[in-house]
């Protein structure tokens, strides 16, 4: 049908899908003020929609591979990726971001830009301390704060030692590379 009101705000680089969504939220409560205030002025308008232009993504439509990151990927696809995924304390019944360690399916959260290259192939680990993981991509190097279990526990670094993490290995990520 026809638009009553649209409202635009800026996306910034850092925003999750749940900053995005409470923005969306805002935005529109404030957009229905005003069109409340405009029908009771009579001075509501409708415009026609440019079918041309709209984009539509359905429920059904997932990340290919169970949300795998591939390591192939650049630092900041692989950054607006995890941040795509991100809902903060929102269920989230798209996924999480994946990769495979030692066998194991494991969650990156979220990852931090190095602004640093390594000469290591994509999805090596370059550098291990107690708190995080840098592991390199096809650009840029990547910090892993945490991570998870599929179920949701924080794992240690000595139990990502256990799982075969070390410097030099290589990660598993995407099963087969898309676009």
């Amino acid at each position: 049908g026809d638009i009553l009101k649209q409202a635009t705000f800026p996306v910034e680089r850092h925003d999750t899908a749940a900053k995005l969504n409470l923005k969306c939220y805002y935005t529109a409560i404030a957009a229905f003020h005003e069109l409340i205030g405009e029908f009771e002025a009579g001075t509501a308008k409708t415009a026609k929609q440019d079918l041309s232009q709209r984009t539509y993504f359905a429920l059904s439509k997932r990340p290919d591979n169970d949300c795998l990151v591939s390591f192939k990927w650049s630092a900041e696809r692989i950054n607006s990726f995890c941040r795509a995924l991100d809902f903060e304390s929102t269920p989230n019944v798209i996924g999480k971001p994946k990769v495979i360690i030692g066998g194991r399916l494991l969650v990156v959260p979220s990852i931090e830009l190095t602004g640093i290259r390594s000469t290591s192939a994509p999805g090596t680990v370059v550098h291990v301390n107690e708190d995080r993981v840098q592991i390199a991509t096809s650009t840029d190097d990547v910090l892993v704060p945490t991570i998870h279990t599929c179920g949701g526990r924080t794992l240690s670094m000595i139990e990502l030692s256990q799982c075969g993490l070390t410097v030099g290995v290589t990660i598993e990520g995407m099963i087969q590379t898309s676009g």
